[in-house]
């Protein structure tokens, strides 16, 4: 069975997505209005991360799945994104690549950023791949 590459990321600012920043200043003094606004920007975030051809994935600093992608968890055989929430990340790569990327998270936290960093990915019902994994600290 061939291997399939598989890119996953992170986006620090979610304007990105947008194309462009908005620079224009947010209605604070009705909280109701802040909280909609809020809500519908948090609800097209999502829906563009969604949408992404790439895996795109956040962890906490335990290495912990905090969001996920549809196509993210597609890759890791799973039918629903929150299935992986909670789960650690290092238990989808494969043994033989754990050690590495225990140390490469180390030095995303000091050097913020790692490009193009190869591994052994390990899916839910056991099969491996080749993926390449590009991961920014936020």
């Amino acid at each position: 069975m061939p291997r399939k590459k598989v890119a996953a990321f992170s986006i620090s600012n979610p304007d990105v997505l947008r194309g462009k920043t908005d620079k224009r200043k947010k209605n604070t003094s009705n909280p109701r209005h802040y909280s909609e606004t809020n809500r519908i920007e948090v609800q097209l975030y999502r829906s563009r991360v969604e949408a992404l051809p790439d895996a795109l994935i956040l962890t906490d600093l335990d290495n912990n799945f905090i969001m996920v992608n549809k196509m993210a968890a597609n890759i890791f055989g799973f039918l629903h994104m929150e299935e992986m929430v909670g789960r650690n990340s290092l238990d989808f790569i494969a043994d033989t690549d754990r050690k590495r990327a225990n140390n490469n998270f180390r030095k995303v936290i000091k050097e913020k950023s790692l490009r193009d960093i190869e591994y052994t990915f390990v899916r839910k019902d056991g099969l491996s791949f080749l993926g390449a994994l590009n991961t920014s600290l936020i």
